[in-house]
């Protein structure tokens, strides 16, 4: 499954979309793209499994273990912003189900709209948990959305998988994109409006000047961003995600 970047979380949104309807024909018909709640997106990033085929989920940092030496054998972090860059998705070591780059390289949207207190509010018992922008008050176009898993140019400690990062979804960075993950049932979507929410490839000193100006709202470390390209595929028509 690989990782996509430089996409807005609207852009996110609408991609999985148009791609549910590409393949509606050749999965069956229950089945859905979206991006994970942030639930499961945890839940991915921590399962394991034991030696007799049971699954467990770990309590460690990282999902190779604790400290960096270990994230350096699943994620790409701490790279200078004037020699770093995202990188190919596989890589490096993937889950024992076989998900790569969970910690590091870009930050994943997430489909829920950020709520600091959602794990200290969440019910328990609560299957695939979810904060809607009705739940605290907001609009679906104007509410902070989730990032997780950290990035190449960020710190070890933003990549851990508990650590929780945010952003509006309509900025469009270098270091932020999304992980596709297809459901067997509907997913909860977000609002469908267009919101116009769109941007062009930001100018070199425009990006920096946005980096620094979003990194507390990261949540993390200083935030940077990759002048790399990298573009989702195009519609039919031509026109970009």
């Amino acid at each position: 499954m690989q990782e996509t970047v430089q996409e807005t979380g609207f852009q996110a949104r609408d991609f999985c979309n148009w791609l549910t309807e590409l393949v509606k024909d050749q999965v069956p018909v229950s089945c859905q793209a979206g991006l994970p709640t942030e639930a499961q997106w945890e839940y991915a990033c921590r399962l394991m499994k034991t030696s007799d085929g049971q699954p467990y989920c770990v309590e460690t940092e990282y999902y190779t273990g604790d400290g960096e030496a270990a994230l350096r054998a699943a994620g790409w972090f701490g790279e200078e912003f004037s020699g770093g860059s995202t990188h190919p998705v596989g890589r490096l070591r993937p889950t024992d189900f076989g998900l790569h780059d969970l910690h590091g390289n870009v930050w994943e949207w997430c489909n829920d709209v950020w709520n600091e207190d959602a794990y200290k509010t969440r019910a328990d018992g609560v299957a695939d948990p979810r904060v809607f922008a009705s739940d605290i008050g907001e609009s679906e176009d104007n509410a902070y959305r989730v990032f997780r898993g950290g990035c190449w140019s960020g710190s070890a400690w933003n990549c851990r998988a508990a650590f929780r990062g945010r952003g509006w979804p309509g900025i469009r960075d270098w270091f932020v994109g999304f992980r596709v993950c297809l459901f067997s049932g509907p997913v909860p979507s977000q609002s469908s409006q267009q919101t116009g929410a769109s941007s062009e490839p930001l100018s070199v000193d425009e990006a920096r000047r946005q980096a620094a100006a979003e990194s507390e709202d990261m949540g993390g470390d200083d935030a940077e961003v990759d002048l790399s390209r990298a573009l989702l595929p195009k519609r039919s028509d031509g026109t970009k995600f």
